[in-house]
């Protein structure tokens, strides 16, 4: 069994070669491939009912400015990583350079608060809330909190779109609506109690479950919950 934690481009393309070849691997190749592209992974989001920001795909900033009459949006690498720019007039798009890349965009809808990180590992799931930017090891462990049922319930609807079970899923509210921001694959767990320790729970149990041939994700199953 392998753990797809690194997500250079080396990574990613032995992964696949990997997956090609049968092996086990988590969390799984499709998935977390997708997961680095934010076209599909907004997308497949959607068509789950997960709540996103509204999203715009384009070849270039320019066309997008006819969307700042609306209001502000995020301007996003579409693939994961690299910096996210808020951008409130033309002037501002135009200085937006990603060379041949597709521009990814969402609707800006400014944060009550702060953000709200969802990590999940399994079948336990945890809330914690940070401050952005976080620049001290304080702020980056952040605070625990209690999930509300909604919260759980779009976590949880993020991780079945994926099939997945070790992720963490970024939601912001504003105007007392949650959207989920960005989700990503085995994050780095800051502020779960017990972090390293689940995790390796997590990860012994998956293996168990590779050497008896069924799938190493409880998510690999999708249920209509």
């Amino acid at each position: 069994m392998y753990v797809l934690r690194q997500m250079s481009r080396l990574s990613l393309s032995l992964a696949g070669a990997l997956h090609k070849q049968g092996a086990v691997i988590v969390n799984p190749y499709p998935a977390t491939a997708a997961l680095r592209d934010r076209v599909i992974k907004s997308r497949v989001l959607q068509l789950a009912g997960v709540p996103t920001p509204t999203t715009y795909v384009a070849s270039t900033p320019s066309q997008l400015a006819p969307l700042l009459e609306e209001g502000p949006l995020v301007i996003k690498p579409y693939q994961e990583g690299g910096q996210v720019k808020i951008v409130r007039t033309p002037a501002e798009l135009a200085q937006v350079e990603l060379g041949r890349d597709p521009v990814f965009a969402q609707r800006y809808h400014p944060p009550q608060g702060r953000d709200c990180k969802i990590y999940v590992i399994g079948e336990q799931i945890f809330g914690v809330k940070k401050v952005f930017p976080r620049r001290t090891e304080e702020e980056k462990l952040g605070e625990p909190f209690t999930l509300t049922p909604e919260l759980s319930d779009i976590a949880r609807r993020c991780g079945r779109a994926f099939e997945i079970d070790l992720y963490g899923v970024d939601v912001i509210e504003s105007d007392g609506k949650a959207y989920v921001v960005d989700m990503d694959s085995i994050p780095g767990y800051k502020g779960v109690p017990d972090a390293p320790l689940l995790l390796a729970r997590y990860f012994y149990d998956a293996a168990e479950r590779a050497v008896e041939g069924r799938p190493p994700s409880s998510g690999s199953r999708r249920d209509s919950g």
